[in-house]
């Protein structure tokens, strides 16, 4: 255990990721905006399913128009526009917040990759 809490313990974040952040953070919103795609909208996801739905992160500077995900914190699509593994990962926990079944495995796996085996991708 990390009584100082300075550490996070990777395993116990990913475990919440999966099965407490829909509940943390529902999914709300729905509304038609302009934005950066997410959830499976995003390049990653997009490589693995065809969807006509459409999620976005709500920006001016986006360029696809879909319904918009509500952001976790009010600067979080500044950090999306400047750093893309951490976009991708935002992506990726967008779809354990409103994909399905076959669409959270394969997110699931991905963010396994990238938070547990610490290869970043």
């Amino acid at each position: 255990m990390d009584y100082n809490k300075t550490r996070v313990k990777r395993k116990n974040f990913f475990e919440f990721l999966k099965h407490g952040l829909r509940y943390v953070f529902p999914p709300t919103g729905g509304a038609m905006a302009k934005g950066i795609p997410t959830a499976h909208a995003h390049p990653f996801m997009k490589q693995h399913f065809n969807s006509d739905l459409i999620y976005v992160c709500p920006s001016i500077k986006g360029s696809v128009r879909g319904n918009v995900i509500e952001l976790y914190y009010p600067n979080q699509i500044l950090a999306v526009h400047n750093d893309e593994l951490l976009y991708k990962l935002l992506a990726l926990t967008d779809v354990l917040r409103i994909g399905r079944t076959r669409e959270i495995e394969i997110a699931s796996s991905e963010l396994d990759k990238m938070l547990l085996n610490e290869s970043p991708g």
